[in-house]
């Protein structure tokens, strides 16, 4: 699979996810499908809830994720 047709893939599955307020099988089965992107043994993932909002921390294992030197921030709904 070629990196074009490997982004179409993802990018088709990530979409197909109702991830709207509300619908929070769909959130938990989206950050699911997001964290087999990762390899385990380069990242750390972490999920949580905070006032009833789930969201997803992804880091790499050599890095204290509470004190980033790059943070990208994104949403998936």
């Amino acid at each position: 699979m070629n990196d074009i047709t490997m982004i179409q893939t993802i990018l088709e599955k990530l979409i197909s996810f109702r991830t709207v307020v509300g619908e929070e099988k769909e959130i938990q089965k989206a950050y699911g499908y997001i964290e087999t992107l990762f390899q385990r043994s380069l990242f750390e993932v972490k999920t949580f809830r905070n006032k009833g909002t789930t969201s997803q921390l992804i880091f790499f294992k050599e890095h204290r994720w509470k004190t980033p030197v790059v943070l990208l921030n994104a949403h998936i709904d």
